[in-house]
């Protein structure tokens, strides 16, 4: 295989995974602040899955602590402070909260995962997905990263098969990302998360691959 050989065949995997990422959410469009007096059920019509998302937050923790949440500059963030634990889930579920049309989130077999391209904690946290299927079964998987246990600073993905049952990734009817956070008495804890997304495999190794190749031809 010649280097231009090489290229043109890096240049067409590359735009592959390009076309093949589903953008669920990149928070362009803003919503809040909330709190759980006026943000329990909130819609927010824009640039999202469904043109639609909703969200919900609540402190599950001590009533003396605050939470709070908002979407802005292509960020979600929220945060619990004194003892609060703060729940901040977002439906892509349609204006009826029944789901949309089925959506094929593995795009005929190239995704395999959930990625949030940032995923940035102070504190104990937890992130899990829900996903419903168009035959009406659920199913739900948490982001696997050291941030349960403590802070966390970059992105985090989530393979298709660590959901558990029947799972027709071509037949999504709607999804939801469920974030926690726990503050500790006397101090606060935060959430900054960027865009959540559904991706293929990553690239890299096809495209080493496809390197090595042009650099053994020049060699001969």
């Amino acid at each position: 295989m010649n280097i231009k050989a090489a290229t043109i065949l890096a240049a067409l995997a590359t735009a592959s995974v390009a076309n093949a990422e589903i953008i669920i959410d990149d928070w362009s469009t803003s919503q809040g602040p909330y709190n759980p007096s006026n943000g329990w059920n909130q819609t927010q019509a824009g640039n999202m899955l469904g043109d639609l998302r909703r969200t919900f937050i609540q402190n599950a923790g001590s009533q003396d602590g605050e939470v709070s949440g908002e979407i802005s500059d292509n960020r979600l963030r929220f945060s619990a402070t004194n003892g609060a634990n703060n729940f901040f889930t977002t439906y892509w579920d349609g204006p009826d909260r029944q789901g949309t049309v089925p959506y094929d989130f593995s795009e005929g077999g190239e995704n395999d995962r959930f990625r949030l391209d940032s995923y940035n904690t102070t504190n104990y946290t937890s992130a899990l997905v829900v996903v419903k299927f168009s035959d009406g079964t659920f199913a739900n998987a948490h982001f696997d990263f050291d941030a349960r246990v403590g802070p966390h600073s970059g992105p985090t993905e989530i393979m298709f098969s660590s959901f558990a049952g029947a799972t027709d990734w071509s037949n999504v009817e709607w999804v939801a990302l469920d974030l926690g956070i726990s503050a500790d008495v006397g101090a606060e804890a935060s959430v900054t998360v960027g865009t959540f997304s559904v991706v293929p495999a990553p690239a890299s190794a096809m495209l080493l691959g496809l390197a090595g190749l042009a650099t053994a031809k020049r060699r001969r």
